[in-house]
């Protein structure tokens, strides 16, 4: 989720600051998207968060970074959920190597649907990247592919949607590419980039639903098509299906300690620091982009800089008062 403001090593309401108390930006939690690839505490602050970001949108392309405010917000390990202050209801669940996208849309005759290729970094001075090579093509109604190579990683995605009577086109520079299918970038630099991506519109009903599903690789767009069909399986209730799969899979880890006793704050500080470690390093087996051979990879920098808001937190504190076990 791309949120506006920042610290060195996050969003939030304040900005910048690496010392006192930082100055407040917003009043309320804003987002002008939601994007894939955070990284938890990684110290090259711009390199790791906020790659292909999804907004969804009543309004025309030229307001694409519009900042809505939040509310209604829910979250839980692998799945999130927020209304726009434009109305449009907008849950998010991942799996290995996928995301999953839902938005429940009010009445209006374009809706739209934006993936931006083009955007990366953190909403920060001095914190934002681009892409140096870049390609996108539209497959067909609801399918699409490309590629980034961002900070010297190859991204790829692998889009499917289920957008019955919408319109999909390519946009460059905010303008519509009426008829084009593929974009290509040999070469691009912070002073020629222009914004790039997919666009999805049509009319929605009241309460009407779009899904959005997205596979990602290190080893092309090939590769992405099959991890995202391995991690939803049928396009039918797609996201339904994922959720729940990932639910179990986070039971499970965080099920390998119970806790016993202790205030109700204090287990809230245990789970949060236990589920913390967990995110911290990001193991993508079979996707090095620098080796072609298979076997483990693991995506991140992971030095004691990088860990202070993973695996430390559990370290450093005593557990809860009472008892707990593996």
């Amino acid at each position: 989720m791309r949120l506006l403001g920042g610290s060195p090593t996050g969003y939030g309401l304040h900005e910048m600051s690496t010392e006192g108390v930082p100055r407040r930006l917003h009043d309320h939690y804003q987002a002008s998207g939601f994007t894939h690839f955070q990284q938890s505490g990684t110290g090259a602050i711009r390199k790791y968060y906020n790659y292909f970001r999804v907004t969804p949108m009543l309004e025309p392309l030229d307001a694409l970074d519009t900042q809505w405010a939040l509310s209604d917000e829910q979250a839980e390990p692998g799945y999130y959920a927020a209304t726009l202050g434009s109305g449009i209801h907008c849950e998010l669940t991942v799996g290995p190597k996928s995301a999953v996208h839902r938005y429940t849309f009010p009445a209006c005759t374009s809706s739209r649907l934006v993936i931006d290729f083009s955007l990366g970094g953190l909403a920060i001075d001095h914190g934002r990247t681009v892409p140096v090579r870049a390609q996108l093509e539209s497959l067909g109604p609801g399918v699409a592919r490309g590629q980034v190579v961002m900070e010297g990683v190859p991204l790829s995605v692998f889009i499917e949607a289920d957008t019955p009577g919408f319109r999909q086109m390519l946009w460059y520079d905010r303008r519509l590419m009426a008829g084009g299918t593929r974009l290509d970038f040999d070469a691009i630099r912070q002073t020629t980039l222009r914004p790039f991506g997919l666009l999805l519109m049509g009319p929605t009903e009241s309460g009407q639903t779009v899904e959005l599903r997205m596979g990602f690789s290190l080893r092309g767009c090939d590769q992405a098509r099959r991890n995202l069909h391995a991690d939803c399986g049928q396009r039918d209730r797609a996201f339904d299906h994922r959720r729940a799969a990932t639910r179990d899979d986070w039971r499970e880890h965080l099920g390998r300690v119970r806790v016993e006793g202790g205030s109700s704050p204090r287990r809230t500080v245990f789970a949060t620091a236990l589920y913390h470690s967990l995110l911290k390093p990001c193991f993508a087996p079979d996707e090095s982009p620098f080796w072609p051979s298979d076997g483990p990879f693991v995506f991140d920098v992971c030095t004691m800089w990088d860990i202070y808001k993973t695996q430390l937190p559990l370290l450093t504190p005593s557990p809860p008062t009472g008892r707990w076990s593996c």
